[in-house]
């Protein structure tokens, strides 16, 4: 079944809501809900490589998005990419001319 990654924003691959886990489910050392903010979110501290953070700056240039949303959609489609990984399936991009190449993450 073809998915587009737009889909999976805002579910997990089985179908579930993503972020609205309560408090006590954060990854330990996460900080809970910050004053202000929606029940559900929390912030987190992360160190990035200068590629990371070059990969970061593109992304939310080219898409309008904050980085925060960046973040937390590149963390969907991970979870999602290793879901598929886990389940010996695999990941194809297909160019226009129609050529297919898989895709590995290392």
């Amino acid at each position: 079944m073809l998915r587009r990654a737009t889909d999976l924003i805002g579910r997990r691959p089985g179908g579930g809501a993503v972020g609205r886990e309560s408090p006590s489910a954060a990854a330990p050392g996460a900080a809970g809900p910050a004053e202000g903010r929606l029940p559900g979110t929390y912030r987190l501290a992360v160190d990035l490589s200068g590629r990371a953070r070059q990969a970061l700056d593109a992304t939310t240039e080219r898409t309008g998005r904050s980085e925060a949303d960046t973040v937390s959609r590149a963390l969907i489609v991970y979870e999602w990419v290793t879901e598929l990984e886990r389940d010996r399936q695999s990941l194809h991009v297909r160019t226009e001319s129609g050529q297919s190449y898989q895709v590995e993450i290392v």
